[in-house]
């Protein structure tokens, strides 16, 4: 949200040939963050506890408060009487919450379970709500209109392909590196770095190739070629993989992952009406956000049924029921080794037990992650597609920008 609303901001100072400029370097620093984000998130599971993760964000994010407090300029337009759409919130967030608890809930109890298809129902209800609510908004938070724009239409659809397809394979890409290359949760943090030092390439060169060339498309194609590229590779991946393959996917990935991301904002921004720049910018990031919570769940479907399926057939004769409620979930099994070897080593035979389960969850991960590395390479690829067919409009700079001037009231 915070991201989003940086983007709002730099629209509504910076003309539309600057824009893409800025907002590469803004994703750059975000990306350059996240190259230390999975190390230390891994370093704490390690050495703490995953909860860990989740505490470091407090001391951070007191600092960022008080840094926007006194530092953050304070704008105020005069004259300006908006009204708030209070309907479109409320159907909006009646619609999301539902839909985000049935895709989280989905990978334990499936899709056909009553309490996933209620909320399904629910959300897809609200959504008929919201949508008969814009239309009847003066001020819709979500201007229906703006859809018409091919431009925006295409860079929403593309915005939720792209955080389906990439986002949805980095959750599980550490699994990938844990459960089957059997590297430690830091080590599949560092691991990660490739991917993220790729992406604040790509935002760098996007930046600099939008502003001097005036064109946002070059780096959009060029972008999908490269993710649906990684995404080849890694469903290319097995057992026998080497970390250094891994590493090639990632780099390919994360470049490509970086011209991509501010382009979608500043195609969105150059084409939008300036009384809609703010609902406009925040529809991209609702799309990525929606779409890659939808990868997760639709990926953790299908790795989950894989896994289980091939995970009961190799599982040793004999082995106790209570054995086994350990394994229902692999994205677990990282974090509770340490407490797995405890309790298998307090009965005879126990560890070798273990280990035999062990390698039983390895080959059942290798078959399920599959699943999703090539769902996600068939996706990206046909986005690809997708990009070729984004309208090409001319960035303009401050003497041109008509259009951004504000509307008189």
């Amino acid at each position: 949200m915070m991201r989003g609303l940086i983007c709002v901001i730099m629209g509504d100072i910076f003309s539309r040939a600057e824009r893409g400029k800025y907002q590469a370097r803004v994703a750059a620093v975000w990306r350059f963050a996240s190259m230390f984000g999975p190390t230390a998130g891994g370093w704490l599971t390690d050495t703490f506890s995953w909860r860990a993760a989740f505490y470091v964000n407090l001391p951070v994010g007191i600092i960022a408060v008080i840094a926007i407090w006194f530092q953050f300029p304070s704008f105020h337009k005069k004259g300006v009487d908006r009204k708030v759409d209070w309907y479109g919130v409320a159907t909006l967030i009646l619609c999301i919450v539902p839909l985000l608890l049935a895709l989280t809930w989905v990978t334990d109890y499936g899709w056909g379970s009553t309490r996933v298809e209620s909320l399904l129902a629910w959300a897809a209800l609200m959504l008929c709500a919201f949508l008969y609510a814009e239309t009847r908004a003066r001020e819709p938070l979500i201007p229906l209109t703006l859809f018409r724009n091919p431009v925006i239409s295409t860079c929403s659809l593309a915005v939720f392909i792209l955080g389906m397809g990439m986002f949805g394979v980095i959750i599980y890409l550490p699994l990938f590196m844990q459960g089957v290359l059997g590297v430690s949760a830091t080590q599949s943090g560092n691991l990660l770095t490739p991917l993220m030092m790729g992406a604040v390439a790509g935002s760098i060169v996007t930046g600099q190739m939008n502003a001097r060339v005036g064109s946002y498309k070059p780096s959009a194609v060029a972008g999908s070629i490269l993710v649906a590229i990684g995404m080849i590779l890694f469903a290319r991946m097995d057992g026998n993989t080497v970390h250094s393959y891994v590493v090639t996917g990632m780099i390919i990935a994360g470049i490509g992952m970086g011209l991509l991301q501010p382009v979608y904002t500043v195609a969105v921004q150059n084409s939008a009406p300036r009384e809609h720049m703010g609902a406009a910018t925040a529809s991209t990031a609702f799309f990525r956000s929606i779409g890659s919570t939808v990868g997760v769940a639709v990926f953790g479907s299908l790795l989950l049924t894989k896994f289980h399926s091939d995970f009961t057939k190799g599982v040793p004769p004999g082995t106790p029921a209570r054995a086994l409620e350990f394994f229902r979930n692999p994205l677990m099994l990282g974090p509770m080794r340490s407490q797995l070897e405890a309790g298998f080593g307090q009965y005879p035979g126990g560890l070798q037990l273990l280990r035999l389960l062990m390698a039983d969850v390895r080959n059942s991960l290798i078959h399920g992650l599959n699943r999703i590395f090539i769902s996600s390479a068939v996706i990206m690829s046909l986005a690809v597609i997708l990009h070729l067919f984004l309208k090409d409009v001319k960035l303009r700079g401050r003497s041109t920008d008509v259009i951004d001037t504000p509307p008189a009231h």
